[in-house]
């Protein structure tokens, strides 16, 4: 790339597409060197591993202790298993008490297990390793010129048992020609090839999800025969046998061929491109139980013996997009003025197809034609066109005075006919106080001040196609009527009354400002943007109207923000030879308010079983609040009688605490905010939500970052640091790497958690009494959002490091060389954040969802498993840290 620009302002996107409604991020592919033949080759070593790999209990004893005493803490009985894999006798609990360790065989020939395995060693590697090549050729001259470069770049999983593995393949090759004096034609092809092989699991649908499930650390993967164990056929199994995976193989090919014609005299110019691109996925998977045994002896058997096929699946993507525009540019003494009118025309056309059956014909079966049992087979298809007509005038007066207008008339597709076309206008202003002149400070003091003012609205229809239609879906039947299974469908899915463009209008204040011949430099900008037509999800309605509510044009949006950008470059002498450096730092936020939503009653929503989603949007509303109760410390012995019964506090008999809704001290309490005395939820209303208030809001504030750039003799050296100021999230259920086994008491026990929970001893631990399931679902104790466990999950990311030598022209010139550099650097060397003052257990910026690839499975009904989506999982591929070693070689 040759440089990137991210344009923001409504009058400085609108050019750009209706689908640049809320910005415009303009990539320059590099122009070839016109004055000769070059090469230059860059290639890299990578090693990657983990930036957290929990740390969790792996003592058996101690695991199974703890497990005894949450599972108490909740049931209020002794547990006579674990999960599923293991049960708990008072001989095998004696057992290990007494010392013993590893797989003993019973005299029935059962196994018994008494590890103190640590499945998170098990399951990646220390490192994995990766290689890319970059070579580009360029050259031309006046009439015409060329450049091609290609990348192979190949990176192994981190898995220990059949890594995942990703490989990619790109090349591009990009030139023009000057056809005659006044025509140019350029054309800019390119092709990539992505192959990602994608170990699944059969056990639990995730392999993480697995390993909450079976992962005590008593339990082991292998029996002394080398046969795998339950435990171990859940967790691993699939991994071990290389027999459940998904290859992805994707590619992408693109080409751009475009014009300039000058037509008289570089003051008239016509200018077209058209863009074709076409995007071919495929992946195919393969299912298959995974065998393990439980005694010595005993027959072998199955982990996911449902799962025993092959599915296939195929998306494609069809793409077109052509500008022709006219522009028309003269100067008049000091009145500059340029006009440019044109068109566009966009559309995408897609289609799937997916196949599964079961069956295969024999184990290590790979394609669908080796399988004889049931098939499913299923399909989509979607087409959407847009078409724009645009223009712009720009008028600039004595290089002071710039003023400009926009204007986009835009249709598209996924609107009804009468609601498809909307115009869009826009306008900007900037004054150059510098330039004028009145103007006599020095630019050695400041030499540069820009005031800038934009107003202007552009379109948003980003939504999917057919949304204003009713849609019907067909599927088989069950019963059998005359003998056969027949096709039936069902009543469509409401649709709004009308479905138009989403609308967002921007006014912008902007300054720059440079100081001591710009050495110093600051930009600065503050908007406010309204969003009308708001497309979301309509105010959620009475059960008894049968089905959800669809989504349209529901809701208005105001969003105030700012955004500033600092630089310092400058470069003194250090022994002689000049030391260069730049310091370059932004800081912005913003915050947004809904204005308007067909909510009158301001119906929060979200009840105890759904804990922190599904908030309903109300007049007011900042977007992302969290509602949840205030906490009010810890219940203590004097909060009850004699008996036990509570004779102090708020009746928190809503919320449960254990099986039994006995309160016990070391329990939670909460602040009883109308003073009802009780705790619940009131009518979930605005003003009347009983004991919930805000507690904090899930988006990002205060986003920042901060490059720094140094050069002297040929070394260099450059880093790049980037966060969040605050961010509120809340855990959510199903979240054993934040909760432990406060959420399911076979889960696993982040370590740092050891010691942190209340005891008559230690009255002001972090963590409450030591109670499982406390977490998990419902209107429990710990999954209802709540203020001391809210986390602020803001950070600070060095998110890459480098440092290298450039090599003096005098040592390379007698092989041909032009330049030869040497360099290291690192990725996601370090970070810090306020949530791992209580769990270090997970990269801060992993929390906020799931393995994607493991979500589209389990949506595809290709696994079982339960979806942790409450508020936030931590479930998914870990983020990595990266250490590459480089040369890049140009002759």
């Amino acid at each position: 790339m040759a440089s990137v620009s991210v344009l923001k302002d409504a009058s400085s996107a609108a050019i750009y597409g209706a689908r640049g409604t809320f910005g415009v991020i303009l990539i320059t592919t590099k122009e070839p060197n016109k004055e000769k033949i070059s090469v230059n080759y860059t290639g890299n070593f990578i090693m990657k591993s983990p930036t957290v790999v929990p740390d969790v209990v792996t003592d058996g004893l101690e695991f199974t202790e703890l497990y005894i005493e949450s599972y108490k803490g909740w049931q209020g009985a002794a547990p006579s298993k674990f999960h599923s894999s293991l049960k708990i006798t008072d001989k095998w609990l004696n057992n290990l008490r007494n010392g013993a360790t590893g797989v003993v065989t019973e005299s029935n020939g059962n196994y018994s297990y008494y590890g103190s395995t640590d499945w998170f060693d098990l399951l990646y590697k220390d490192m994995a390793y990766g290689h890319e090549h970059n070579l580009t050729v360029q050259g031309g001259g006046e009439k015409a010129n060329f450049l091609v470069s290609g990348r192979y770049y190949n990176q192994g999983g981190i898995f220990e048992y059949d890594p995942d593995d990703y490989s990619m393949f790109n090349i591009r090759a990009k030139g023009s020609v000057k056809v005659t004096d006044w025509l140019k034609v350029s054309n800019n092809a390119e092709f990539s090839n992505m192959s990602y092989h994608n170990p699944t699991n059969v056990g639990e649908g995730s392999v993480w999800y697995a390993l909450e499930s079976e992962g005590q650390p008593v339990n082991v993967m292998f029996n002394p025969d080398n046969s795998l164990t339950q435990a171990g056929a859940t967790i691993l199994g699939s991994f071990y046998y290389k027999n459940n995976y998904q290859d992805t193989n994707r590619r992408n090919v693109r080409n751009t061929t475009s014009f300039v014609a000058n037509i008289f005299r570089d003051i008239l110019t016509l200018n077209g491109d058209a863009t074709v691109r076409y995007t071919d996925n495929r992946q195919n998977g393969v299912q298959s139980p995974v065998p393990y045994k439980t005694a010595e002896n005993g027959a072998t058997k199955y982990m996911g013996s449902a799962y025993d096929g092959i599915y296939t699946s195929n998306h494609t993507k069809g793409y077109i997009a052509t500008n022709l525009y006219a522009q028309y540019a003269q100067t008049f003494g000091k009145h500059d003025v340029k006009l440019m009118v044109g068109t566009n025309y966009e559309q995408e056309t897609y289609n799937y197809m997916f196949m599964h059956r079961n069956a295969k014909l024999f184990e290590g079966a790979d394609d669908i034609a080796l399988t004889t049992g049931s098939q499913n087979i299923n399909s989509s298809y979607y087409k959407w066109r847009i078409g724009s007509g645009f223009f712009r005038a720009n008028y600039v007066f004595a290089d002071r005075y710039l003023f400009e207008v926009n204007g986009r008339y835009d249709g598209s597709s996924k609107f009804p006919t009468i609601q498809q076309w909307k115009f869009f206008p826009s306008a900007s202003f900037g004054w150059r106080v510098s330039q004028e002149p009145f103007w006599k400070i020095s630019p050695d003091a400041i030499s540069n001040l820009k005031f800038r003012v934009s107003y202007g609205s552009l379109g948003n229809g980003n939504i999917a196609a057919y949304r204003f239609q009713e849609l019907f879906s067909l599927s088989t039947q069950e019963r059998l009527l005359n003998n056969s299974k027949n096709l039936v469908t069902s009543v469509p899915s409401p649709i709004p009354a009308g479905l138009t463009w989403e609308t967002a209008t921007t006014a912008n204040f902007g300054l720059d400002l440079g100081l001591f011949n710009d050495k110093l430099t600051f930009v600065g900008d503050y908007y406010i943007r309204k969003t009308t037509g708001m497309y979301c999800a309509g105010t959620e309605l009475p059960a008894v109207y049968g089905a959800s509510a669809p989504k349209g044009n529901y809701a208005d949006m105001t969003t105030r923000g700012w955004e500033i950008v600092l630089s310092w470059k400058d470069q003194f002498s250090l022994g002689g030879k000049p030391f260069s450096y730049e310091i370059k730092g932004t800081l912005a936020d913003s915050k947004s308010v809904i204005d308007n939503y067909p909510n009158d009653e301001k119906y929060i929503g979200a009840g105890a079983g759904t804990g922190i989603q599904n908030f309903n949007y109300y007049s007011g509303m900042t977007l992302g609040e969290i509602w949840g109760f205030e906490n009010d410390g810890y219940f203590t012995a004097a909060d009850f009688d004699a008996n036990g019964k509570q004779i102090a506090g708020p009746n928190q008999s809503w919320v449960q605490n254990n099986n039994s809704r006995t309160w016990q001290p070391g329990d939670v309490k909460f602040k009883d905010l109308n003073g009802d005395g009780k705790i619940d939820f009131g009518n979930s209303k605005v003003g009347d939500s009983g004991d919930r208030k805000i507690i904090g809001n899930k988006l990002p504030r205060y986003t920042y970052s901060l490059n720094l750039n140094f050069g002297w003799n040929g070394i260099f050296l450059s880093a790049f640091v980037q966060g969040v100021g605050h961010q509120d999230w809340w855990a959510g259920g199903d979240n054993s790497m934040f909760w432990g086994q406060y959420s399911r008491p076979y889960s696993n026990i982040p370590a740092d958690m050891i010691g942190n929970w209340w005891t008559p001893d230690n009255p002001d631990a972090y963590w409450p009494r030591y109670t499982g399931y406390i977490a998990h679902q419902g209107s429990r104790t710990l999954h209802i959002p709540q203020t001391k466990y809210l986390q602020n999950v803001g950070y600070i990311r060095l998110k890459n490091l480098q440092v290298g030598y450039s090599l003096p022209k005098k040592w390379i010139e007698g092989v041909k060389m032009q330049a030869v550099k040497l360099y290291v650097s690192g990725e996601n060397l370090w970070c810090w954040s306020p949530l791992y003052k209580h769990s270090k257990q997970f990269d801060v910026n992993s929390i906020m969802g799931e393995d994607s690839e493991t979500l589209s499975l389990v949506s595809s009904g290709l696994y079982s498993s339960p979806i942790m989506a409450d508020g936030g999982s931590n479930y998914s591929y870990p983020i990595l840290k990266a250490f590459t070693f480089g040369i890049s070689v140009t002759f």
